[in-house]
C-alpha cells in the first residue's frame, strides 16, 4: 500500500471531517460544519474534496444498531457512503471501532502517532459541556488508519477483523 490514496470521511451532527493518507501516511485533513447540516449540503463538500485529494479508496462508517447517532447525522452518512459507491473509486465501509475507553484517549494516541495533529487534541470537558467539535478529525483519521494500517493504535492485533 504504498502509495495508495485513501480518504475517510466521518460525521458527527455539527461537523463533518476527512482524513486524506498517502500510503500510511497521514497528508491533510479538515472539516466542514456547513456540510453537516444536511446531504444536500454534504454532497458537494465531498464532491470537492474528491476532486481536490483524487482518492483511489474512500472509506466510511457503517452505522450499526446500536448507534446514538441522531438520524440527520445517518441521512449525511448514508449520502455520503453511497457517494462513495457510485464514484469510480474503491468504497469501503467499516463499523467505528472502539479501542480505547474514551474519544478523548484515542484521540491521544492518534498524536503520537501523528504529531502533526498532536495540536487538535481536545482537553476532556467537564461533565456539563459538550464534547468538542474537534474530536471530528480523530474519528476521520482512525476510520482511515483500519484501511491503512495493520495495526491497531495501542500496536496489538489489527483495526478491522474480517
Amino acid at each position: 500500500m504504498a502509495g495508495l490514496r485513501v480518504m475517510s470521511v466521518a460525521v458527527r451532527s455539527h461537523v463533518i471531517a476527512y482524513a486524506f493518507f498517502i500510503g500510511d501516511r497521514l497528508e491533510y485533513w479538515g472539516s466542514s460544519n456547513k456540510a453537516a447540516k444536511s446531504p444536500e449540503d454534504a454532497l458537494p463538500v465531498v464532491k470537492a474534496w474528491m476532486a481536490k485529494f483524487r482518492p483511489q479508496v474512500m472509506v466510511t462508517e457503517r452505522i450499526g444498531q446500536d448507534t446514538r447517532k441522531k438520524p440527520r447525522t445517518i441521512s449525511v452518512i448514508e449520502a455520503i457512503t453511497q457517494l462513495a459507491v457510485d464514484a469510480p473509486l474503491n468504497d469501503i465501509v467499516v463499523p467505528r471501532v472502539r479501542q480505547f475507553t474514551n474519544r478523548y484517549k484515542e484521540a491521544e494516541a492518534v498524536a503520537e502517532r501523528f504529531p502533526a495533529v498532536a495540536h487538535l487534541v481536545p482537553k476532556k470537558p467537564r461533565i456539563w459541556e459538550s464534547a468538542p467539535p474537534r474530536l471530528i478529525y480523530f474519528e476521520a483519521i482512525v476510520l482511515g488508519l483500519g484501511v491503512v494500517s495493520s495495526r491497531e493504535l495501542n500496536g496489538n492485533r489489527p483495526l478491522f477483523a474480517a
